[in-house]
């Protein structure tokens, strides 16, 4: 298959449209976290809305070397959901060195919930709790870790 002109054109206006942003995306998010007291690592990067929520300073930690996606165009795969941290109640979020994610919701609330949304998969501890009609009103407690290199 053979590219043409336009095609080569559009594609360098593509990298374009993701660096440009990367840039605005990645300064609205550190802004944001440091607003709310919460720690970066150095290299973080994110595209799209990136929606954070930290009831308490310090209750979301990110790593080094972190991409949080939330742009269809940094997202080969087409997600176009916004990336949402948020806390409350006492819960945290940490996520690990050299870490990527994208189109994720992560909400923590200590001693009542914790859940992971990666665009439509809903990860919990139990899939029969996913079967009933109670669910979200009877959540499972844990602590949720996004480890390094995930």
């Amino acid at each position: 298959m053979n590219r043409t002109f336009c095609n080569k054109i559009y594609s360098a206006y593509d990298v374009l449209c993701i660096h440009a942003d990367m840039t605005w995306s990645t300064l609205r998010t550190l802004i944001s976290l440091r607003f709310q007291g919460c720690h970066c690592g150095h290299n973080f990067r994110s595209t799209g809305t990136v929606r954070v929520k930290a009831r308490a300073a310090e209750s979301i930690l990110i790593g080094e070397s972190v991409r949080l996606l939330g742009s269809w165009r940094s997202n080969r795969v087409g997600l176009s959901s916004p990336v949402i941290l948020h806390t409350w109640q006492g819960g945290r979020i940490e996520i690990g060195d050299r870490t990527g994610a994208s189109s994720v919701a992560i909400s923590s609330r200590s001693g009542s919930e914790h859940r992971l949304v990666d665009a439509n998969l809903i990860l919990r501890h139990h899939l029969s709790e996913l079967l009933t009609d109670n669910w979200m009103s009877n959540p499972i407690s844990s602590t949720l870790f996004i480890q390094n290199h995930t």
